[in-house]
């Protein structure tokens, strides 16, 4: 993922920002990161995707986020949705486990 956000910075991505979180360990050298940046849609892009039948998806209308009742509607959920997980990281944060879980175990939890 790291690789992929360096090596295809275009000109479409604006003010690229990726923060290391060195304090949280997750048990291994391996750290939380988050990788951000704005998007600038390239002059002579179409505004709608080309999509055969065969790659068709779900397109999201994320201009309707501009909509104060959708956009809050939307925080609302997530935020609800994201509240199990926040306690969970606080709780690992503050008390970490002294041995990192196995994959399998991982997997077992949380997918």
């Amino acid at each position: 993922m790291i690789d992929y956000f360096l090596t295809n910075t275009t000109s479409a991505l604006r003010s690229p920002r990726m923060q290391v979180y060195s304090d949280l360990s997750l048990g291994s050298d391996h750290k939380l990161l988050s990788l951000s940046f704005d998007y600038a849609v390239p002059d002579g892009y179409p505004s709608q995707p080309v999509l055969s039948s065969s790659s068709a998806r779900r397109l999201w209308n994320l201009s309707r986020l501009k909509e104060p009742d959708v956009c809050s509607l939307y925080v609302a959920s997530f935020q609800s949705l994201a509240a199990p997980l926040v306690d969970q990281f606080e709780a690992l944060k503050s008390s970490p486990p002294s041995a990192a879980p196995s994959r399998e175990t991982f997997l077992d939890i949380y997918v």
